[in-house]
């Protein structure tokens, strides 16, 4: 039977060391598991930090080899009759491959120009919203960008908004003169950074019509042309990049239908880099710049963001 060893026992030494010994090998063991935990930690930080540095420096390698594509593709546009297909170059800067692809603004839906109707099937189709949240939503664009308040009580189909509402908009220190940026879509009551991102790729701030030409439109844009039936987006889309001569646009909502000969392109420069696709996009109009004396003039560049990994679709 075992005995209890007190503070105060008189109980030899050599009986109480085997206890001491054990208490003093547990301290050991747990502080070199909390070393061990916190080395592992500093390791972990240490490689997220190297690859957030690799990455950046992808980002700014890409973002400068791109730069100088979407230059040489705005040389090639200045000195070229407006095309009647979207332009595609492949070109290689510093042993970089990059696809270089021209779209003029007409492609994309206006947000300062697009009828109330064109907004909410833009929404509705574009954004996945509700009918009834992507009319409320269509009205406050409308409001927002209106710079009299002379449509804010009036839409084509009889509608319009309310007059407390009326009155929440016309006091809005958000209330504007129209879109100067796609950005500005983030200030409109109503609007999140999820519908945003949804909707960025389809709008513009830079077509001077109400409606798309469809000899240009992403695909995506010719969903919403088609009342959002994507299988007729891509029968389209497949026969005018074949270049069909008699391209039906039959399926596509003639109101939305326009065609433009204006001169301003977002050209976007695609690339593979450690793993990653990889694009930049400016917009670009084709008139001369005052301060660079280029043929051109650089309106807006967008940040660099990852397309898709390697191997995988596109998104």
């Amino acid at each position: 039977m075992s005995r209890w060893v007190g503070p105060n026992s008189t109980t030899p030494a050599r009986w109480r060391q085997p206890r001491q010994r054990g208490l003093a090998m547990i301290t050991v063991l747990w502080l070199t598991a909390a070393m061990s935990l916190l080395v592992a930690g500093q390791v972990a930080a240490t490689r997220s930090d190297l690859r957030s540095t690799a990455l950046f420096r992808d980002f700014a390698v890409h973002a400068a080899l791109a730069d100088g594509a979407i230059r040489i593709a705005a040389s090639k546009l200045a000195t070229a009759a407006p095309p009647s297909t979207a332009p595609r170059w492949t070109m290689r800067l510093e042993g970089q491959a990059l696809t270089v692809t021209a779209l003029p603004a007409s492609a994309f839906i206006d947000l300062n120009n697009a009828p109330h109707a064109l907004l909410v099937d833009l929404l509705a189709l574009g954004g996945g919203l509700p009918p009834d949240q992507a009319t409320r939503l269509a009205d406050a664009i409308v409001v927002w960008r209106d710079p009299d308040g002379a449509r804010l009580g009036a839409r084509p189909d009889g509608g319009g908004l309310d007059t407390a509402t009326l009155a929440a908009y016309l006091s809005s220190a958000t209330r504007n003169d129209g879109f100067h940026a796609i950005e500005d879509l983030m200030q409109v009551p109503g609007m999140d950074l999820p519908l945003f991102e949804r909707l960025a790729g389809l709008v513009t701030v830079h077509n001077p019509m109400d409606g798309v030409d469809p000899r240009f439109a992403p695909r995506q844009v010719l969903t919403i042309l088609t009342r959002g039936d994507p299988a007729r987006a891509r029968r389209i889309e497949l026969a005018r990049d074949a270049g069909d001569p008699a391209l039906d646009i039959a399926d596509l909502s003639h109101a939305w239908i326009a065609h433009s000969g204006q001169r301003v392109y977002r050209i976007s420069a695609t690339g593979s880099n450690a793993g990653l696709t990889l694009v930049r996009t400016r917009w670009i109009a084709m008139e001369r710049s005052p301060h660079a004396g280029t043929p051109w003039r650089e309106l807006t560049a967008e940040p660099v963001r990852v397309v898709a990994n390697r191997g995988q679709d596109a998104h």
